[in-house]
């Protein structure tokens, strides 16, 4: 075909690298370093977490804390990180038992930041959380609060 030129755009979000080419990651609560997480918890006990608006109640047995939604993450740079999501709390006996089931309580904004050696070392959060309790009472409650990262023995926690 004479005369026709071809241009290729390509357009994509690309992971923010540090200058050695590695990716920045986040420390999802659970052990693990994720780059841009589905789900996060701060909660030494696993009874909240930080997901996405489209999950679901989880049952333990027969799902994954990926059912929990997605956060939503509006910026993922070389020095910061931003999310949006809502808080998952647990309802049960533990997190891993059969009748384990979570409730969406409230919304929830993320950020992460100081990075150190390719892992965001730390996370402030604030959003507003609402309980309903068994008695049929509505507790109302605004979530904030900074957690540093911690490594031991190669896991990462909050």
């Amino acid at each position: 075909m004479k005369g026709l030129t071809l241009f290729v755009i390509v357009t994509g979000m690309l992971a923010p690298a540090m200058a050695d080419g590695a990716v920045l990651k986040l420390p999802t609560g659970s052990g693990a370093l994720e780059y841009r997480p589905y789900v996060i918890t701060v909660s030494a006990d696993g009874s909240w977490y930080f997901g996405g608006p489209t999950g679901r109640q989880l049952v333990a047995r027969r799902s994954s804390l990926s059912d929990l939604g997605r956060l939503h993450w509006a910026q993922y740079g070389a020095t910061s990180a931003r999310a949006t999501g809502v808080i998952w709390g647990l309802y049960g006996p533990g997190p891993f038992s059969a009748d384990t089931q979570f409730q969406r309580e409230g919304n929830i904004t993320l950020q992460a930041y100081r990075p150190l050696n390719g892992v965001f070392t730390r996370l402030t959060y604030s959003g507003h959380e609402t309980i309903r309790t068994t008695d049929g009472r509505t507790l109302h409650y605004n979530v904030h609060g900074t957690s540093d990262a911690q490594e031991s023995a190669g896991s990462w926690y909050w």
